[in-house]
Order: C-alpha cells, then structure tokens, then sequence
C-alpha cells in the first residue's frame, strides 16, 4: 500500500498575474504572537495555558483577501493569496483598502 504525504514545496514561474476579484475585506482581533482569533473582545485579556506569552489583549487588524489569475504558456490557475501578499500585490495596506 503507498502513501503520499502531502508536502509544501517552493517553486518559480514566469507568468502574468490579473486580479481576478478582491473580497473579504474585515477587520479581525488577533495577537501579537498568535494568528488570528474569532470570539476575541476589544480590551479583554485572555490566559494561554501552553504559552510563554500567559496573558495578551487582542488590537484589531485589517485583512484582505483576493482571488489571482496566473497565466502562463502552458495553462493557467486560479490561487487565493491573503493579507501581506495581497498588500504586496496592489501596493497598498489593506486598511487603505478597507476605507
């Protein structure tokens, strides 16, 4: 019986980039250390049993997510790239995006 690990792997590609539609654009609460947190209130402070961080308040953040076309001479693939790459990508912070 085989097995097949899924495994991330880095590659390079020429291909021209469109934006093919930009949406979610929220505000989230999140920590500095930890990704992002859903049920986090404003000015509350939580208790992290396994962290060397034990207590933290959650700052609000923008994130913005946007679906990209990548085409090149053999074919093309439609990819979901969110917040640093988006801002990256339209050169702007996604709180610009947000107002």
């Amino acid at each position: 019986m085989l097995f097949y690990t899924l495994q991330q792997r880095h590659f390079w590609t020429k291909a021209k980039v469109t934006l093919a539609e930009i949406d979610q654009l929220v505000w989230y609460l999140s920590f500095d250390n930890r990704n992002k947190f859903p049920s986090a209130i404003v000015n509350e402070t939580y208790f992290y049993r396994f962290c060397k961080h034990n207590y933290a308040t959650p700052t609000p953040r923008a994130r913005a997510r946007a679906i990209i076309r990548l085409q090149e001479s053999m074919g093309s693939i439609t990819a979901s790239i969110i917040e640093n790459p988006v801002e990256t990508f339209l050169k702007c912070l996604a709180t610009e995006l947000i107002r």
